[in-house]
C-alpha cells in the first residue's frame, strides 16, 4: 500500500511539473507549484479577467475554475487539474492556446 501511494505521488508530481512547463512554453503564463494536490492555479491576470478566460476555455472544451470562486485573493487565477494522463493534459493546453 505504501509503494502504491508513493507511486501515485510521483505520477501526480510529474504531471504537475509537465503542466506548469506547458503553460510557460505554450501560453507564456505562470502557475503555482502544487503542494500535495492534483491541481494548480494558473495566473491569467496578464491576459484578462478570470471569468472571461474560463468561459473562452470552456467554449473550447477545457474546464477550469475561476479563482474568484476561492475568494478575492485568487481573482485573476484559474484552477486547473492535472489528474489526466500527460497526452490529455497536452491536448487541453493546445485547446487553451487555440481559445486565446
Amino acid at each position: 500500500a505504501e509503494k502504491a501511494k508513493a507511486d501515485a505521488r510521483e505520477i501526480y508530481k510529474r504531471r504537475g511539473e509537465f503542466l506548469i512547463d506547458l503553460f510557460a512554453k505554450e501560453l507564456n503564463l505562470k502557475a503555482t507549484s502544487p503542494e500535495g494536490a492534483f491541481y494548480t492555479m494558473l495566473d491569467v491576470r496578464s491576459i484578462g479577467d478570470d471569468l472571461e478566460i474560463a468561459e473562452k476555455f470552456l467554449q473550447n472544451r477545457v474546464i477550469t475554475v475561476p479563482g474568484i470562486a476561492f475568494g478575492s485573493e485568487a481573482k485573476g487565477f484559474l484552477r486547473v487539474s492535472f489528474c489526466q494522463p500527460e497526452e490529455k493534459i497536452a491536448e487541453g493546453v493546445r485547446r487553451m492556446k487555440e481559445a486565446l
